[in-house]
């Protein structure tokens, strides 16, 4: 008669007495940090989508210092931005943390893993066989691809000449347009009827409260089951990014059986990708020398998400500076015009753009979007800056503060002055995370940077951004990446 209460009352006195001890996590390892729930740790400080996670640990870190530590709900995560400690993470000692650390619903490392999951032997080889997409040889192939994306997004902010635009949408369409044809070869895509546009922006502003992401970061044992369930669900719901990999999936598989039947390859990247596709693999279900269709697949997925938002949001955040300092924007377009003028150009003609460069690396400075991918997991315990890092730890840098560190900048950090790129002085490269750092930077860092500075170009030769009365604050929002509500300004014709 008493038996089912009486374990019931145990049950509930377990789970409490084990997630009061999750709380006492970082209390007991002599590590500061802010106050976590019960069984929620501090995941509802950190899932708001209008109060982006990385301001939240820049308002931490003034509070609880450069190395602090939360809860993700029960992962433990160390937060750092001491450069000497972020040097010794991500650069010096590589080989205790080699690996990013898991997402909430990443377990472990198999062969649906994309290079940014993968791990070891794993990630070398994907990492080795995706170099070839990112040489200075291919980057002079896709050129043209990215210009013709570029004039024609000018051409559509060419028809709003002088009212208020919203720079984000144009510009997403822009950098998915590129991704669209140099990755899935999808030669008949459109600007504004594509609508992997839409679902990656579901999944980048999908609030990070979404009910899987909450149950596999307040019940990770459970892992498996929230994945199978989140799989499931789109039976019935939408669901962010589903639709997007069975896409890709099936642009994979039709490019294949053209490839098997004698078809020559597209010079894209899954065109590469298949002359390397195998189907042998390892005890562990890896490919040994080539890429499996199941890797080829999710390195796809991960060039066109890394790839979309991130060019976009950092070329609006150029945009909305350059309508805040009409100077600045004075200096760029000279500097178009004496290098680039109304001529053609090449790759040599935009490394010589050097104040381009300057306004884009002070732009990532101040908004290093992706900060919430600057993250490690140590794979064999070590002792550095007198702390201790057990195997299995998670770490994020602070890149917001870091990147404005009155001691790494200078008194004027909080100012936007591309000069500082210019000057002779040089800054410590673990101070500058905007694309990661050490052996697992962003692979398609060089890429990214051209697709920006293309788009620049073009909108520096046809128009004189200004600013409007919407145009500031500007209200920063997001999960995995910071975007914004909008950047809006007015392109005039010059």
């Amino acid at each position: 008669m008493f038996a089912v209460p009486f374990l019931l009352v145990s049950l509930i006195f377990l789970i409490h007495r084990y997630y009061s001890a999750r709380n006492r996590y970082w209390s007991d390892r002599g590590v500061p940090g802010p106050e976590p729930e019960l069984l929620f740790g501090n995941l509802r400080a950190i899932w708001a989508y209008d109060r982006p996670r990385a301001l939240v640990l820049k308002e931490w870190t003034k509070q609880f210092g450069k190395v602090y530590g939360y809860l993700s709900g029960q992962r433990p995560m160390w937060v750092i931005s001491d450069l000497s400690m972020v040097n010794e993470i991500f650069i010096k000692r590589f080989d205790n943390f080699y690996a990013h650390a898991n997402t909430e619903l990443q377990g472990e490392d198999t062969p649906n893993s994309h290079m940014a999951e993968a791990r070891g032997a794993h990630w070398k080889r994907l990492r080795t066989l995706s170099a070839d997409a990112f040489t200075n040889k291919a980057m002079r192939a896709i050129l043209p691809t990215i210009k013709t994306s570029a004039r024609e997004i000018v051409a559509h902010v060419e028809k709003q000449s002088g009212a208020e635009i919203d720079t984000q949408r144009y510009l997403r369409e822009y950098t998915m347009d590129i991704i669209c044809k140099s990755v899935l070869g999808m030669d008949n895509c459109k600007m504004f009827e594509n609508k992997m546009v839409v679902w990656s922006s579901e999944f980048f502003l999908k609030p990070l409260s979404y009910w899987v992401f909450s149950l596999a970061s307040l019940f990770p044992a459970l892992r498996p089951v929230w994945k199978i369930s989140f799989v499931a669900s789109s039976l019935f719901i939408d669901v962010p990014l589903l639709p997007l990999i069975r896409d890709i999936r099936k642009i994979v598989q039709e490019r294949k059986k053209r490839k098997d039947a004698g078809e020559p390859s597209k010079d894209d990247i899954i065109g590469m990708f298949l002359d390397a596709e195998s189907n042998e693999v390892d005890a562990e279900g890896k490919g040994k020398n080539k890429l499996s269709i199941d890797e080829i697949v999710a390195n796809c997925k991960l060039f066109l998400l890394a790839g979309y938002d991130t060019t976009s949001i950092t070329v609006s955040r150029v945009i909305h500076f350059l309508a805040n300092n009409p100077n600045i924007q004075n200096r760029l377009m000279e500097e178009v015009d004496d290098v680039i003028g109304n001529e053609d150009y090449d790759l040599e003609d935009i490394g010589n753009l050097s104040y381009m460069d300057a306004v884009i690396k002070e732009t990532l400075r101040h908004h290093p979007l992706g900060s919430g991918f600057t993250t490690r997991e140590c794979t064999e315990a070590c002792e550095i800056g007198g702390y201790r890092f057990e195997e299995g730890d998670s770490i994020i840098a602070d890149t917001w503060s870091l990147q404005m560190d009155e001691e790494i900048w200078g008194d004027d950090e909080e100012e936007f002055r591309p000069e500082r790129w210019l000057e002779d002085a040089t800054v410590d490269r673990a101070a500058f995370l905007a694309f990661g750092g050490g052996p697992r930077i962003c692979i398609g860092m060089k890429q990214a940077l051209i697709e920006s500075k293309v788009v620049l170009i073009e909108l520096m030769k046809k128009f004189t951004i200004e600013a409007t009365e919407n145009t500031n604050p500007l209200k920063m929002v997001g999960t995995f990446l910071v975007a914004f509500e909008h950047v809006n300004v007015s392109m005039k014709k010059r």
